[in-house]
């Protein structure tokens, strides 16, 4: 009986512990390498990226800031740079925006440097977002940053700005900006399982114990 209630109990901590650990990090994109300055500098905040790390890989959320648009093509650029130190192909992405493909980038993408992988825009036009992806088989420890570039960068995104007509790259620098690590929460269906999980273990030590007072008794 200490058997199997060990196991339940493995069991419903295995499962809280691996929905409970997973991160969230939002990553400020601070960095304009746009010509003549999509925004207003002083580190303003032009787009940000949120990164999920799942069973599968790592999810991607990518919104650009109000006044802002992500810029699609048309000036030489890919829409959104990243570097991994494992290869990546098309069959690595999935659940990609309507109207983007992966593609190796350009080898110097506006003085932010040199990337392993991209994601480019097919239109031509400009999107309001989010754009969101998957990339499988990796997790956080797997991102590295561009080289050449005099900006630590490790993730760069091509924008438009409303006000400013300007269109550029944008990126987040690690040596200037600390990402915001929230977890990402429990869904409550895991949550009843484990509770029924627990209520099974006590339920069966007190029918335990009512055989042992039973024993004793008689």
């Amino acid at each position: 009986m200490k058997k199997l209630f060990g196991m339940l109990a493995g069991l419903a901590l295995l499962i809280t512990g691996g929905w409970g650990t997973a991160q969230a990090i939002t990553l400020d994109l601070t960095v304009d390498h746009c010509t003549g300055g999509c925004g207003p500098g002083g580190g303003a905040v032009l787009a940000q990226v949120t990164l999920t790390d799942t069973a599968a890989g790592v999810d991607f959320s990518i919104m650009p800031s109000a006044g802002y648009l992500i810029h699609t093509g048309g000036n030489g650029l890919t829409t959104f740079d990243f570097s991994t130190n494992v290869p990546l192909t098309a069959a690595s992405i999935t659940n990609l925006t309507s109207g983007f493909a992966f593609v190796s980038p350009n080898s110097n993408q506006d003085g932010f440097g040199s990337f392993t992988a991209g994601i480019d825009g097919i239109t031509g036009t400009t999107f309001a977002g989010p754009l969101t992806f998957t990339v499988l088989g990796i997790d956080f420890s797997n991102f590295i940053m561009s080289t050449g570039g005099g900006d630590s960068t490790f993730f760069a995104l091509d924008v438009a700005g409303n006000a400013s007509g300007n269109t550029g790259l944008v990126g987040f620098s690690g040596l200037s900006v600390n990402p915001t690590v929230t977890p990402t929460p429990v869904p409550g269906a895991v949550w009843l399982f484990a509770g029924g999980i627990g209520g099974i273990g006590v339920l069966m030590r007190r029918r335990k114990k009512a055989i042992k007072q039973a024993a004793s008794a008689a």
